[in-house]
């Protein structure tokens, strides 16, 4: 269409729209729309990233984001994430090196573990 401009959202974008609503409404027993129905800026933000997650076929609910739920450790997409983690982010992190080097994110909730280390 002309004058439209494609949008390309991804990871990062659900990440950060994640940590923004966090940061408006922290107690996310009230994320719900009946829980935030009063407050529409807030309520616009847990459409959105309610629909992103949707969009990106993730089985997790929008409060429960943040545990990495949505990540199957036995997917073979996630064959190579440990070493890249290992290489990327945990070279000046010894805790999730001992991690690492344990395995632990070779056991079934590895990986979510990671992400709920990496995101806090």
């Amino acid at each position: 269409m002309p004058g439209v401009e494609k949008a390309i959202v991804d990871a990062r974008d659900l990440i950060e729209l994640f940590l923004e609503l966090k940061a408006l409404q922290k107690d996310k027993t009230t994320w719900t729309e009946k829980g935030i129905a009063d407050d529409p800026p807030r309520r616009i933000w847990f459409q959105r990233m309610r629909a992103l997650v949707k969009a990106f076929g993730l089985k997790t609910e929008v409060s429960t984001f943040d545990q990495g739920e949505f990540i199957d450790s036995n997917d073979p997409a996630y064959g190579p994430l440990s070493e890249r983690i290992r290489l990327d982010v945990a070279e000046d992190d010894d805790v999730l090196i001992a991690e690492l080097n344990r395995e632990r994110a070779m056991e079934s909730n590895g990986f979510s573990w990671i992400f709920q280390d990496l995101l806090r």
